[in-house]
């Protein structure tokens, strides 16, 4: 970014983009350092079209966002990925990792009776939106940062 960004207003697009994209910034918002340009947060999202027998593979999905803010320059951290399944109403917390490394290694989830061919098009498909989801939270903060910067009123 250039040097006309300042954290001041970096911070304030941040905080802007955290109320229009989740339902309750106050809820998302773990803590916020308007002096140290800084906002940890805790997101949630639907990652749409995967359903197996009524219960979604990945329907929700929760994880921390950080934001540092400088001068000119802002960087993003997301990570700690959960996948909330509530399969059987048994509602099952598992880190997105875990259920990468099974699909990667061609291995069902523990208590799934469905055909490895089925479970790979269905994760094909979530891990895909997943991170269509991601990319699609990062571009709009990007936006949402520089459309600020653009709003001379």
């Amino acid at each position: 970014m250039d040097s006309t960004y300042k954290q001041a207003q970096l911070y304030n697009a941040a905080k802007t983009w955290f109320v229009n994209t989740f339902k309750s910034a106050k809820d998302v918002i773990q803590s916020e350092d308007a002096m140290n340009g800084r906002f940890l947060a805790k997101g949630n999202t639907v990652v749409s079209g995967v359903n197996s027998l009524n219960s979604p593979i990945s329907p929700n999905i929760s994880f921390y966002i950080q934001i540092d803010l400088k001068d000119a320059k802002y960087r993003v951290r997301v990570y700690n990925f959960i996948s909330l399944i509530d399969f059987m109403n048994t509602h099952n917390e598992i880190p997105v990792d875990k259920e990468y490394e099974l699909y990667l290694t061609n291995k069902n989830p523990k208590g799934w009776a469905m055909s490895r061919d089925k479970f790979n098009k269905r994760a094909d498909k979530a891990f895909t939106n997943f991170d269509t989801t991601i990319i699609g939270l990062m571009t709009s903060l990007n936006n949402a940062i520089l459309t600020n910067k653009k709003d001379d009123f």
